[in-house]
This record gives C-alpha cells, sequence and structure tokens, in this order.
C-alpha cells in the first residue's frame, strides 16, 4: 500500500508538470513584425549607385584623422561624462528587473524551523481548573515550495520586455557616447578651423596693409587720388573687423570643448594648430539606406517596439486567470527528540487558480 501511494503521488506530480509545460506553450504575445515604410523607387535628380557592400562600422571612428591629441580628449570626455555614466547604470538595472522577471519562472523554497511553547494550552482566558491549563509545546521543521505555473506566457512575456528594455538602455548609452564623441571632434575640428581662419584672415590684413602702402606712396608721387586711397583704407578697416568674430568663436569652441571633458577652460591646453594635421577620410557618396539601421537612437526605438508588444501579451494575460501550486513538506513534534520519527512527517498540496 505504502508502494502504491508513493506511486500515485509521483504520478500526480507527473500529471501536474504536464499540464503546466502544455499551459506554459500558449502564449498571448502578438508576433513583432517591423514596421514597413514606402520608400520611393527614384528620385528627381540621379544619384550615385550605392556602394555593393556596407562599410563596416568603426568602434573608434574618430581614430582615423591620425590625431593622438583629439584621442586622449575623446577618451577623457568618455571616462569623465556623468550622462554617460548614468547610461551604463541603467543599463545595469534593466538587467536586474530582466533577470528578476525570469526568476519568477522557478519555483520559490523556504524553509523554517520553529519551536513553540504555549502556556495555558486552551489560550488566553483559559479556565485553570480545567486540565486543558498546561504548556503546549511543538517543534516544526520544513519547507514550502510555490511555484506560479505561466499560464498563457505571461512571465515570459514580462521576461521578454525586461530584455528589451535592457536592450534599448544598451543603444541608449551607445547613442549618448557616440553624440558625446560626435561633440568632442567636431569642437575641436571647430577650433582648429578658427586657427586656420585666423591665419588666413592676418595673412589677408598684411596684404591689405601692403596695398595700403603702395596706394599712399601712388597718391603722394600723384599717380593715385586720395578717393582710392580712402577706399584702400575701407578695405583694410574691414579685414581687420573680421578678426575679432573669428576669435570669439575659437574662444567658444575651447570652453566648449572643456566643459565636454568635465573641466574648467583654465586647465585646458591644446597643441593643435591647423586643420591640415588632421587626415579627412572620403565620404562615400549614395549610402545604402540599410545603413541607417546602424543608428543606435533607431535601434532604440525598435527595442522598446519590442519592449511594448511584449507588454501588450503582459496586460492579456491579467484578464485571464492565473494558477499556483504550493506543497509543504516537513516534521512536527510536540516532542524533539520525536521529531524525525516517520510518524512526525506531513505534507500538504493546494492548487489555487486565481481570476482578477
Amino acid at each position: 500500500m505504502r508502494k502504491r501511494g508513493a506511486y500515485a503521488t509521483a504520478a500526480h506530480w507527473v500529471m501536474v508538470a504536464g499540464i503546466a509545460t502544455m499551459a506554459s506553450a500558449c502564449s498571448m504575445t502578438p508576433d513583432y513584425q517591423r514596421p514597413k515604410q514606402d520608400i520611393p523607387v527614384s528620385y528627381r535628380n540621379p544619384l550615385p549607385e550605392p556602394s555593393p557592400e556596407l562599410p563596416k562600422p568603426l568602434s573608434q571612428w574618430w581614430k582615423i584623422l591620425k590625431s593622438e591629441e583629439l584621442d586622449t580628449l575623446v577618451e577623457e570626455a568618455l571616462a569623465n561624462n556623468h550622462d554617460l555614466k548614468a547610461a551604463t547604470h541603467r543599463i545595469l538595472q534593466a538587467e536586474a528587473q530582466a533577470g528578476s522577471a525570469a526568476s519568477a519562472l522557478l519555483p520559490t523554497i523556504t524553509s523554517s524551523t520553529k519551536r513553540s511553547v504555549d502556556s495555558p494550552q486552551g489560550g488566553q482566558g483559559a479556565n485553570p481548573e480545567f486540565p486543558t491549563n498546561r504548556t503546549h509545546r511543538l517543534t516544526n521543521a520544513g519547507m514550502t515550495v510555490s511555484w506560479e505555473i505561466d499560464l498563457w506566457g505571461k512571465i515570459r512575456a514580462s521576461e521578454a520586455s525586461s530584455l528589451a528594455s535592457a536592450l534599448a538602455n544598451v543603444h541608449d548609452r551607445e547613442a549618448v557616447g557616440l553624440t558625446l564623441v560626435s561633440d568632442v571632434v567636431i569642437t575641436y575640428i571647430q577650433y582648429l578651423e578658427g586657427l586656420d581662419r585666423e591665419t588666413v584672415a592676418r595673412s589677408n590684413i598684411a596684404n591689405m596693409k601692403a596695398m595700403f602702402a603702395a596706394v599712399k606712396e601712388r597718391v603722394r608721387l600723384g599717380e593715385s587720388s586720395n578717393l582710392e586711397l580712402a577706399q584702400q583704407r575701407n578695405v583694410l578697416a574691414q579685414a581687420e573687423a573680421t578678426i575679432p568674430p573669428i576669435l570669439l568663436q575659437r574662444e567658444r569652441s575651447f570652453n566648449k570643448l572643456a566643459t565636454l571633458l568635465g573641466r574648467p577652460p583654465q586647465t585646458l591646453a591644446l597643441n593643435g594648430k591647423t586643420m591640415r594635421d588632421l587626415i579627412m577620410p572620403e565620404v562615400s557618396a549614395g549610402m545604402p539606406a540599410d545603413v541607417l539601421l546602424r543608428r543606435p537612437d533607431i535601434r532604440k526605438a525598435e527595442a522598446n517596439l519590442l519592449a511594448a508588444n511584449a507588454n501588450i501579451g503582459v496586460a492579456r494575460t491579467k484578464l485571464l486567470p492565473s494558477l499556483a501550486i504550493t506543497g509543504d513538506r516537513g516534521w512536527a513534534s510536540q516532542l524533539f527528540e520525536h521529531l524525525t520519527q516517520p510518524g512526525s512527517i506531513y505534507y500538504t498540496l493546494a492548487g489555487t487558480l486565481t481570476s482578477t
């Protein structure tokens, strides 16, 4: 009889596991389909044929400019930027949430050991004249297993949503880093451009001064009029007036670069003198439209769509009943020395169907 009861219990658990497996195969999450965009087949003006192969993306694309100073500035900006650090911690938070959602697929096991002493046995207010007025001792040791069966795929949909959100945070950090690096590179180039513009402007001023001196000499010799001298003086003044805006724009670029690096402008010293020190890459014309899918902001938007699609399944399953199985197994005895005897063993098995 004991052996037959054991077989019956095992068969019961196998049946429960089979039902749980079949039920968990049901999913209320719609299949995600990437939205289609109507793209014109041709354009009004002919464009060059796109490259047959997409260029391989460079993780450190700024190094193609061959500037050691720029490489140092980018590394410093990436190390000191707080927005980038916050995006990194958001990734860790999303990964932890995804792990928490995945753990809901597993049973929860808790164990406890308790020793209680009640006096009087009948509870508070019991009549002491009756024999129930005695101390009741109970030792209990056991474990409880609870498992929410993933009916309709609710837990898996929640896990998929958390994973998609984590992926969106990864792309968000990539976008933050890409924007930061782009700002540093562009600002550095603008600073060098300001140096070159100042050099060209001062060279023009030197030429204008030479021409003004020549016209002045011709006026002295009577070969030119005072009108020509006044015109040349006006041209020289206009050339000299271009210097202050160039210096102002260069200082703005310098201060912005210091801000991107997270340091005071007084502590920043740049050695770059001209844009000719940089090696500018060639930009291929007619790039395929698929290259847009490499943009982190677009990939983040698609990851958010995946999370929203999974949340649809979670919302649908909340309208359906949920099933949880709880089992207790342990030992209980009034005498501690009898705790491990077969007669002290107890177990319970219960299923709960909840609908909200």
